[in-house]
């Protein structure tokens, strides 16, 4: 567990790239719609949420072990000072560790406690923050949860689905009992020539088992099921990254190796209280956070 933890940000720091969209139309939740305008429409109704809360569900298969994870979501407020709470107990093996994330008005904080161990992190959210994450490109790259809560929230990690991937048409599902959307995407190439520039041509061959010569870390496919639910449209229950692994009648079979989950999604009043904490025995994050803000700077202007 002591370094799995850190895997699990690499990982979705591999995936996680957002500029700001502009808005769509609305659509009706249960009307077909073309791919890409389908979850720009579902990142715009996102946005317009005041407040929701949700219990999280995830589950990342790496390296050969399996971290599973389960907590609670709140988020409240719009744009990029939305203010947002995740709390998660996961477990490895035997192992339990707790991490809980917090944007508040005036920092953002991750706290994890792993073997017994707590370790406290904070970053200032002042001008200096703002102004890198503008050169960065109004957020730049989203490396694990700390950075979609520092943005915006649950509309902002699925914008970054729409940054790197293509979708294909949209599916209809039953997820368990809320009908749904299913679609998947794969890479768009000028995002995949960036982040693996020496093995991109993998992509080319449309060979699963060529792709599975990539980094165990690097998905193949993401997939996202979206509610056509009229009550909360387009909201993203599950959201996966997909890789083809060895097995199966075929010789390679696609699984998902990251999987997060948001049910008993409700809009709520909050408590504004949950957005602050009483722990002050923190190591200062801010000038690492906007170094690493300024080189998502560098690699984006390398796109």
């Amino acid at each position: 567990m002591k370094y799995f933890l850190p895997i699990f940000a690499i990982a979705l720091g591999c995936l996680l790239t957002r500029p700001i969209q502009a808005q769509q139309s609305p659509i009706p939740p249960d009307k077909p719609a073309a791919n890409q305008e389908l979850l720009a429409t579902a990142i715009q109704q996102l946005r317009l949420i005041q407040s929701l809360e949700a219990r999280v569900r995830q589950r990342v298969r790496l390296f050969d072990q399996d971290l599973i994870g389960s907590g609670f979501y709140l988020q409240h407020g719009q744009g990029s000072e939305t203010l947002a709470r995740l709390e998660l107990t996961l477990q490895l093996g035997d192992n339990t560790s707790q991490a809980l994330y917090i944007r508040g008005q005036q920092y953002l904080l991750t706290h994890h406690v792993v073997l017994g161990k707590a370790r406290t992190a904070r970053v200032d959210l002042d001008d200096r923050v703002a102004r890198a994450a503008r050169e960065a490109g109004q957020g730049g790259v989203l490396t694990a949860p700390q950075d979609w809560l520092c943005v915006g929230g649950i509309s902002e990690l699925l914008a970054s689905v729409q940054h790197n991937f293509n979708m294909e048409p949209p599916q209809k599902i039953q997820l368990d009992s809320i009908p749904a959307w299913t679609l998947r995407g794969k890479w768009k190439a000028k995002v995949i020539n960036n982040l693996l520039p020496d093995q991109a041509h993998l992509f080319e061959t449309n060979s699963p088992q060529a792709l599975t010569q990539l980094p165990e870390q690097i998905p193949h496919e993401v997939r996202l099921t979206l509610s056509r639910d009229p009550k909360l449209p387009l909201f993203p229950h599950r959201i996966e990254y997909l890789r083809y692994q060895r097995g199966g009648q075929d010789g390679v079979q696609l699984r998902p190796i990251i999987t997060i989950e948001f049910f008993e999604v409700g809009r709520t009043a909050v408590n504004l209280n949950m957005f602050t904490t009483d722990l002050d025995n923190f190591e200062d994050h801010t000038d690492l956070y906007i170094g690493r803000l300024l080189r998502k700077r560098d690699a984006k202007e390398g796109e």
